[in-house]
């Protein structure tokens, strides 16, 4: 993620070292148990890759929520990690997110982000808080445009 938060050239090789893929809530396509037209299989679906398929990066985590639980799956090359530093990492990881998700629910305001509005690019955090602290007319919200022309 640090590669694209900061743009400096070092950071800006064509490797990929950390893979993260969130795969989504599957709770309201797959239940475990129910009148469902899909479910989970009991089987094991085996591996994702070919044993001889070639790595790209050094650290996978594929992560879904089912459940109503977050389920990580972290794969990671053996020549860089061993089984306990990888679970030293994921320990630190699911800390951090744990602290983040704990500082969330105890904000008592909610505050918004570019990101919230798609506009985590074109704008920064202080042209957003302005933009929402300035009165328009009595507008009790503000829609996003698309364009469908550049």
């Amino acid at each position: 993620m640090l590669k694209y938060i900061n743009k400096a050239d070092v950071l800006q090789g064509t490797d990929l070292e950390v893979e993260f893929n969130y795969l989504g809530q599957l709770d309201n396509l797959v239940q475990e148990e129910g009148n469902t037209l899909l479910s989970g299989a009991t089987e094991s679906t085996g591996s994702s890759a070919a044993e001889s398929h070639p790595v790209r990066e050094l650290l996978s985590i594929n992560s879904l929520v089912q459940g109503g639980e977050l389920r990580m799956n972290w794969s990671f090359s053996n020549r860089h990690f061993t089984p306990d530093s990888i679970a030293e990492i994921a320990a630190a990881y699911l800390e951090n997110l744990e602290n983040l998700i704990n500082h969330a629910v105890a904000v008592e305001i909610p505050v918004s982000t570019p990101s919230d509005y798609n506009l985590g690019e074109e704008i920064t955090n202080e042209e957003l808080d302005k933009f929402l602290d300035e009165d328009y007319n009595g507008a009790s919200r503000r829609l996003q445009l698309k364009v469908f022309q550049d």
